[in-house]
């Protein structure tokens, strides 16, 4: 374990993923650098401080079909944001934002940012993450691949730092769910068991994974879920393995994991003191389910 950092998943377990996923919002956090192209001034609130308002952007150019319109139609879910951030996804927003960023993207005319402020005191957090409920989708093989880019900005650089969480999948009905945290040197596949409310119930278990070149460049993370017994996940980095395949999870129940719910973006929680503010970039997400059959298809 990692000390007191129990982790950005607990930016949104603290919530219950349950609350999260059914509209639980927050005031919208607002940047003084323009996101996607658009002019910032501020506007006086006289029962706060100043606040930014960003103003609108000029329309995207037009990007055709669209990168999903490339992707072969056997896959469970493809988003590109072309029509708009988070378009197919859902929104949740805690303390952050959630915008549409056409000056960096994978593929044309935009990602999504997801925006985390400074977190100046112990205990605050903050949630800009984007998700999809697969509840419908019947299989037990997982497989995310979806290209992001994390700022360095994120850590700090005299070597302390709180991770961010960038994807997180959750199984309700097994009460389980694993995220994919960040660091400035690999990443830490972090897993809960949450409770009927889809609060956290017990201590995280975390894993840490060494690894290089994951930060301000675009890089497709490809990560698999086996949820048949024994159940394990991999995963990759721009083709490089930084999870080995068949990592075996610490899903206790016999139960196989089934029914997912994705998140993607950032959740930062603040257990050092050290959370300057994030930026992740997402784009070109494809999420497949898949019986164990078919799973090498």
């Amino acid at each position: 374990m990692r000390g007191g950092r129990l982790g950005s998943l607990l930016a949104v377990g603290s919530l219950g993923f349950a609350e999260a996923l059914t509209g639980c919002g927050g005031d919208a956090f607002t940047s003084s650098e323009p996101v996607d192209g658009g002019a910032a001034s501020a506007v006086s609130d006289a029962n706060g401080p100043d606040v930014v308002r960003i103003d609108a952007a000029p329309p995207p150019v037009d990007a055709g079909a669209g990168w999903c319109a490339t992707q072969t139609t056997t896959h469970t879910f493809c988003e590109d944001f072309l029509r708009g951030v988070p378009d197919k996804l859902v929104g949740i927003t805690v303390g952050a934002m959630l915008v549409p960023d056409t000056t960096d993207f994978e593929s044309a005319p935009q990602s999504m940012a997801a925006v985390t402020p400074s977190l100046p005191k112990k205990g605050d957090s903050a949630t800009a993450l984007a998700t999809h409920d697969f509840s419908g989708s019947a299989g037990t093989q997982f497989a995310l691949a979806s290209y992001f880019k994390i700022a360095s900005s994120c850590f700090p650089a005299n070597g302390g730092f709180d991770p961010v969480s960038i994807a997180i999948v959750e199984f309700p009905e097994e009460n389980y769910a694993l995220a994919i945290d960040a660091t400035p040197s690999g990443v830490e596949l972090v897993e809960v068991t949450t409770g009927a409310d889809g609060g956290v119930v017990d201590s995280p278990k975390l894993t840490m994974f060494n690894a290089t070149n994951l930060l301000d460049s675009w890089q497709l993370w490809t990560l698999t879920i086996d949820g048949t017994l024994p159940k394990s996940v991999a995963l990759t980095v721009g083709g490089a393995t930084v999870i080995p395949a068949r990592t075996a999870l610490d899903a206790k129940s016999t139960l196989l994991l089934q029914h997912p719910t994705l998140l993607v973006g950032a959740a930062v929680k603040n257990d050092q003191g050290l959370s300057n503010g994030c930026r992740v970039n997402v784009d070109d997400i494809l999420f497949d389910v898949k019986t164990l059959s078919a799973a090498g298809n």
